[in-house]
């Protein structure tokens, strides 16, 4: 802060207006650095008076209210980034994203649409909210093309990623890389029959290679271990599905994706003969079973919960779950003893 202080002072005696701008830019990025949003504005306002037509400069004031939550000005000054300079994909995405967020989505849609028509840069992150929207409407084909328009070229090279991810403006414009690989993996492993007739070989093999892409960009990202512990699962490659569903199960509590973690890494443990440590896995996600989104995914949990507690010696606890299964059994599905291994 006094060396923001000294340098306001110093750069209102420079006559020379180049100085005042470079100076202005530094003051700022010392008050947002020390989380002076309001000093932060009034010093980026200061460099825009010496520079109108610097669209950056719009788009940092228009980051600096979205940090406080002041949507409206937010907006305004994207545009205002749009008018000076329409090449730029960055304005067009955030705008997009704020009118998606006050449920203005047809104004979004538009703009992304622009974006993508008209800017040269960063063009890739209006794919990508184009795509996350069809993907949320089950438009999956739609998706698919946005997508992979999102993801980076073959010319992205390492070297250049790097240098991407060591710049936090960079950053921003790729941060999306994870989700949308992740995106695309899940339609291939649930949504694809929907619009094509590839064989289910086939798109889980192209849902495994799109979970992987996801997770050398996010190691951390929940959603794509589950898939891919799933798409693991369902390829016969059960070994290779207990990390990521473990990690799943573990840093994904009271949720829909904690009751599919738990309930397919029991299926695995099962499958591989572990059948006490499937019980663990069972019980977490009757735990979570208020979270199951079909009638049929409680039916099969207690079938195969009682498998694996038979399997262990615990009869008992194998008849109770057995019982619960049969009570709640679809129509239509014949009853089963239990769960046996593939």
């Amino acid at each position: 802060n006094k060396a923001a202080l000294l340098l306001r002072v110093t750069v209102t005696k420079d006559p020379e207006e180049s100085r005042q701008f470079r100076a202005w830019l530094m003051i700022a990025e010392m008050q947002q650095a020390a989380g002076n949003r309001e000093d932060t504005i009034a010093s980026f306002h200061s460099a825009l008076a010496i520079e109108p037509n610097h669209p950056e400069l719009y788009e940092n004031l228009a980051q600096c209210y979205i940090e406080q939550e002041n949507l409206e000005e937010a907006v305004l000054y994207l545009e205002k980034a749009i008018t000076v300079d329409p090449s730029r994909g960055l304005s067009y995405a955030r705008l997009g994203k704020i009118l998606f967020a006050t449920k203005n989505v047809q104004k979004g849609l538009e703009i992304l649409d622009e974006g993508i028509k008209n800017a040269t840069s960063n063009v890739h992150a209006c794919h990508f909210l184009k795509g996350r929207y069809h993907f949320n409407k089950a438009e999956f084909e739609k998706a698919v093309h946005h997508l992979n328009q999102s993801l980076p070229s073959e010319n992205d090279t390492d070297k250049r990623l790097s240098v991407i991810k060591s710049d936090w403006r960079q950053l921003e414009a790729w941060d999306h890389i994870s989700e949308a690989y992740f995106l695309l993996g899940k339609i291939y492993k649930e949504g694809m029959a929907n619009f094509t007739n590839d064989n289910t070989k086939g798109q889980l093999e192209l849902a495994e290679t799109f979970l992987k892409k996801a997770l050398e960009y996010d190691e951390n990202h929940v959603g794509a271990n589950l898939y891919l512990g799933m798409v693991l699962e369902a390829r016969g490659k059960c070994s290779e599905a207990v990390f990521p569903l473990r990690y799943a199960s573990v840093n994904s509590k009271n949720s829909p994706g904690a009751f599919l973690a738990n309930y397919w890494l029991g299926n695995v443990l099962f499958q591989m003969g572990k059948y006490s440590q499937a019980t663990i896995y069972y019980q977490r996600a009757i735990q979570e079973r208020n979270h199951a989104k079909k009638i049929l995914d409680l039916y099969r949990l207690f079938n195969n919960a009682a498998a694996s507690f038979e399997r262990s010696g615990d009869n008992e606890t194998a008849l109770k779950y057995f019982k619960v299964s049969q009570n709640i059994r679809p129509k239509g599905y014949l009853p089963i003893e239990y769960m046996t291994p593939d």
